[in-house]
C-alpha cells in the first residue's frame, strides 16, 4: 500500500538508489547537482554514472524527498503471489497455484512463491 508521503517520491532504479545513497552519505549531493546542470549528454561519470538516465527534477526530487525502489519483476510476481495465496476460497487458491504451476513450468523459482522463503526458514531454525 502506498501512503501519501510516498506519492511526491520518484521511483528509481536499484542501481539509481544506490547512488543516489552514496551521494548523500559522502555530502555529494550538491555535487551532483551541479554537474547534473551540464546540458552534456552523459554528465557524470564514475560511481554516479547511473544517474545519467535520470531527468534533472526527478534527481533533485530524489535528493530532497528521498524516493522509491522499482520492483523487480520477482518481486512483482511474488506481491501478486501474496495478493491471492492470503485470500478466501477456492478462486484464490486456484489463481495461486496457477502461478506456482506457471513458475514450475517455465523452470523459474521465486522466494516466497515457488521456493522456501529465506526468512522463514531462519525463524524455524531457532
Amino acid at each position: 500500500m502506498t501512503n501519501e508521503t510516498d506519492v511526491s517520491k520518484p521511483i528509481l532504479t536499484k542501481n539509481q538508489a544506490k547512488v543516489i545513497d552514496l551521494a548523500i552519505r559522502n555530502n555529494d549531493a550538491v555535487k551532483v547537482i551541479k554537474a547534473a546542470t551540464n546540458d552534456k549528454p552523459g554528465w557524470y561519470t564514475g560511481k554516479y554514472v547511473p544517474l545519467n538516465d535520470l531527468p534533472f527534477e526527478t534527481l533533485v526530487n530524489a535528493l530532497v524527498n528521498g524516493y522509491r525502489v522499482e520492483l523487480t519483476p520477482e518481486q512483482k510476481v511474488h506481491e501478486f503471489y501474496e495478493s491471492y495465496a492470503d485470500g478466501d476460497g477456492e478462486f484464490n487458491d486456484g489463481v495461486a497455484y496457477g502461478i506456482k504451476q506457471t513458475l514450475d513450468l517455465l523452470g523459474t523459482t521465486i522466494e516466497g512463491v515457488n521456493a522456501p522463503d529465506e526468512d522463514a526458514l531462519e525463524d524455524t531454525m531457532f
